[in-house]
């Protein structure tokens, strides 16, 4: 038992996880972002019901929805300031919104909550 909270502690902290299906796997997060490229984008508004929207555009060329499992569930190739972008017919939860720039450049990683 010991053991296996230490091997826990021990992937946690090099930011490794452990899953039933694929084995051992990196986490996803903002880490594999091009910090010369990051920038101060929010999502509001969040929690969201119907629409979201995004702070800044600059530099924005694609908006990419995941659920939690992973899954793409939306994409947004149209961004433009007053833009709001739909979230109808998606269940109520938690998802990753991937802002996208020019050369697929990952820009920002933010989770919304959609009532």
């Amino acid at each position: 038992m010991r053991l296996l909270f230490i091997l826990i502690v021990l992937l946690t902290l090099t930011g490794m996880s452990l899953t039933a299906q694929s084995g051992l796997r990196t986490s996803w997060g903002n880490d594999n972002l091009r910090k010369e490229s990051r920038i101060n984008i929010d999502v509001f508004p969040n929690p969201a019901t119907h629409f979201i929207s995004l702070s800044d555009v600059t530099g924005v060329t694609k908006i990419i929805l995941y659920n939690m499992v992973g899954v793409r569930v939306r994409e947004f190739s149209e961004i433009t300031p007053d833009a709001r972008h739909s979230l109808e017919n998606l269940p109520r939860g938690m998802y990753l919104v991937q802002i996208i720039g020019t050369n697929n450049v990952n820009l920002a990683v933010k989770r919304l909550y959609k009532q």
